[in-house]
């Protein structure tokens, strides 16, 4: 039994992180000797990035949207410096889902132009909504692209011009910067490190097909072509159903992730709660799982391939366990061998002992890793949620 439940959390482990984005690349070599790439000519006739928009969707939010809005007001105009009015064209753009004087005021005070609605439909409806109106201006959206930024969301000044290059690459449809969080913990500085190094490996696959989505860029075509897919669906994981659909959609073209350059996300906490916050996106992937998996697995198995990372991070907190549980009942077997040849007061000492270290270490771990006890309960109620049915889920914010 032990040896099944360390077999078992190694290979959720191994799944959760570096198995796929590993064989990915291999699958994509093999199908690229063996498919046609369909928009080659296409392609090479194709014009880069003409049109950016920079869209800010926000419930309301107003010191964040401010911060946001002053961040990238200052990228804009360093862009500005360094490019001609005939490169390509820079605006701005919010969305305000829900009655909000405070916000709207914010934005025209940065020159913004505003969507706006009286009653809330969500992010997901929003991001929709800002995709059509931009779709709407262009006449030529093939080279237009949008940069969804969330609210409390903050650039470096030189941001744009360091993605602008990627742009104008015809055969690239998203790019994903790096994501930091201010005054982040530790264990938060070390979990994104480690899937900043994931996701630069699965850009030898095509990039990846899930970001962050404090800040992602598309082509707006690509954009377009999702949400006609969805049509009458919503998700709450925009950040997953977004690039993975793109990536399915659009088999010849690449999702680039920029590793190199970060955002810094200020984590208002205006909106939710950290442990709603993980419910949600947790509600969110066994949604998206259900609902959109199968197709992409028909359609295009090596994002399928690369996608499996996510579906077993799922569960992170149960292949976690079983290592530990694994080798707890390992250490104990081979440790009783040597308990059992102890006098009667050597075994006392060493069960206090053992004990104490014990509860030592879990009031440790409650008091410095209280987020990630908070995380870990809620990727235990995974399978809780596995069907259940949530339609109002897409409708949340954070």
């Amino acid at each position: 039994m032990a040896f099944t439940l360390l077999a078992l959390g190694v290979l959720g482990l191994l799944g959760s992180t570096t198995l796929f984005p590993l064989l990915a690349p291999i699958l994509h070599w093999r199908l690229s000797r063996v498919l046609p790439n369909p928009d080659s000519k296409r392609n090479q006739r194709e014009n880069g990035a003409r049109k950016l928009t920079i869209a800010i969707p926000t419930c309301g939010e107003v010191e964040a949207l401010e911060r946001t809005l002053q961040s990238i007001s200052y990228a804009i105009a360093y862009a500005h410096k360094h490019l001609t009015v005939h490169e390509i064209s820079i605006e701005l753009l919010v969305g305000i889902d829900g009655s909000a004087p405070k916000a709207l005021l914010r934005a025209h005070q940065f020159q913004a132009r505003v969507l706006s609605s009286d009653k809330r439909a969500g992010k997901w409806r929003m991001l929709e909504r800002m995709t059509r109106h931009i779709e709407g201006r262009s006449s030529a959206f093939s080279s237009s692209w949008v940069i969804f930024a969330d609210v409390g969301v903050e650039w470096p000044k030189d941001f744009l011009l360091s993605v602008l290059s990627d742009m104008k690459d015809p055969h690239v449809v998203g790019i994903a910067p790096a994501y930091t969080i201010r005054d982040s913990s530790l264990i938060q500085r070390s979990v994104w490190s480690i899937e900043r190094s994931l996701k630069t490996l699965e850009n030898f696959s095509g990039g990846p097909v899930s970001v962050h989505g404090a800040t992602v860029g598309y082509r707006i075509d690509a954009l377009i072509r999702v949400f006609d897919f969805c049509v009458g669906k919503e998700y709450a994981n925009d950040d997953v159903v977004l690039p993975l659909l793109i990536r399915t959609l659009n088999p010849s073209k690449v999702i680039q992730y920029r590793g190199d350059v970060a955002v810094i996300d200020t984590e208002s906490t205006e909106v939710g709660s950290d442990e709603r916050r993980r419910t949600r996106m947790l509600i969110g992937n066994t949604k998206w799982v259900q609902d959109l998996y199968p197709f992409v697995l028909r359609t295009n198995p090596l994002v399928a391939l690369i996608a499996l990372r996510r579906v077993f991070r799922i569960l992170w907190a149960y292949w976690i366990g079983s290592v530990f549980l694994g080798g707890g009942i390992t250490l104990v077997a081979l440790s009783w061998s040597v308990f059992i040849e102890l006098s009667g007061v050597e075994r006392l000492a060493v069960t206090i002992a053992s004990g104490g270290a014990v509860c030592t270490l879990a009031i440790v771990l409650a008091l410095v890793c209280e987020q990630l006890i908070s995380a870990a309960k809620v990727s235990l109620l995974g399978p809780w949620y596995w069907g259940k049915s949530n339609s109002s889920i897409g409708k949340i914010w954070k």
